[in-house]
């Protein structure tokens, strides 16, 4: 997905689609590409991957957390570190 090519809207909706996948792969690529969404949705996604079953994806999430708002980031990195 290039997300510079979708509107914020058409973006936010389907990367919230996305980070709920079953495929890991998926899932990590939109972990991946947190700081190239609008923020009115990085941080809902953020805190769905930082609840990820996988230990890599919560890790991902985590690094690129400081990308995100202050409020969200101390969410995401405490629901990541679990």
């Amino acid at each position: 997905i290039h997300v510079g090519h979708l509107s914020d809207e058409y973006a936010c909706k389907i990367a919230r689609k996305l980070s709920k996948d079953r495929i890991w792969e998926v899932r990590s690529k939109i972990a991946r590409k947190l700081g190239r969404l609008p923020r009115e949705c990085a941080c809902e996604v953020a805190l769905t991957l930082a609840r990820d079953e996988s230990r890599l994806i919560r890790e991902i999430v985590r690094r690129i957390s400081d990308e995100l708002p202050e409020e969200c980031r101390k969410r995401v990195k405490i629901l990541a570190t679990f």
